[in-house]
């Protein structure tokens, strides 16, 4: 469920029938705490990297609590 919350939030095509590496998941998990390789450098602070993961997890609760919420109905 979460790979599928993260490609839906960072990327614009379809989720691939394979599931995507570890360094698409990094990469795209500091997108998620505003990361955007300004500098060139492609380094990620802890910073950008604590923001998208708390991101995440907030994505993820809400997305389990609204099918909970559904399989109640």
């Amino acid at each position: 469920m979460a790979e599928k919350l993260i490609w839906s939030k960072t990327e614009t095509k379809g989720l691939p029938k394979k599931a995507p590496s570890l360094y698409w998941a990094y990469y795209a998990i500091a997108k998620l705490g505003g990361w955007h390789n300004s500098k060139r450098t492609g380094i990620v602070g802890w910073e950008a990297l604590w923001k998208g993961w708390f991101a995440l997890s907030q994505h993820l609760e809400g997305a389990r609590f609204m099918r909970n919420q559904l399989q109640d109905m």
